[in-house]
């Protein structure tokens, strides 16, 4: 964890994919979550947050299961390894969840497709104020968002991210309605 206010280090070399960091279950979720000030980074991995109450990811916090890219071997037999974005879920049975203004979440990458980004607070709500980045050149990152005391702003997230994520996109919300606004356009494989 980095004292308030610091920049985060992020890693400069490219790591091995598909790990997964995992914090409760949904047998034995965590009481509540804060996450403060840290970087958390699956490569092509998976990041999966469990709690009974809330959770919250403030400061610079940020979640990150880029994409993967490797080349291995001499120039003559020369094989790479690549693998899309990872999975980042967040789980709150009967909290919320919040992601401050200067959190992020990172599932895209510089090769393949974008990854999966789960938002699930059905007896809570859903605050998105941080950034959600699913930029990658294959597109196609996935959103699934469960938010059952809250509204949720569509036509914003199609305006900042919406691009991003043209792969399967589920939302369900407590309480307003989703719409889009004057000449906004969303191309996904299923919503």
């Amino acid at each position: 964890s980095a004292p308030a206010g610091a920049a985060v280090a992020l890693p400069v070399t490219p790591l091995a994919p598909g790990a997964r960091l995992a914090f409760g279950s949904l047998a034995s979720p965590l009481q509540s979550l804060a996450i403060d000030n840290v970087f958390l980074r699956a490569t092509a991995g998976t990041i999966d947050l469990k709690a009974q109450g809330d959770i919250a990811l403030t400061g610079t916090t940020t979640l990150a299961t880029p994409s993967y890219s490797q080349s291995f071997g001499d120039a003559a037999d020369a094989v790479t390894v690549s693998a899309g974005g990872g999975t980042v879920s967040l789980l709150s049975k009967s909290g919320n969840i919040d992601l401050n203004a200067s959190s992020k979440i990172a599932i895209g990458g510089a090769t393949g497709k974008g990854g999966t980004l789960k938002l699930l607070a059905s007896q809570g709500a859903v605050n998105l104020a941080g950034t959600i980045d699913a930029t990658a050149p294959g597109k196609g990152a996935n959103f699934i968002l469960d938010s059952g005391l809250s509204s949720f702003d569509f036509a914003s997230f199609v305006q900042n991210a919406g691009t991003d994520f043209s792969g399967n996109v589920a939302i369900r919300t407590g309480a307003g309605d989703l719409s889009l606004n004057a000449g906004q356009i969303i191309k996904l494989a299923s919503l």
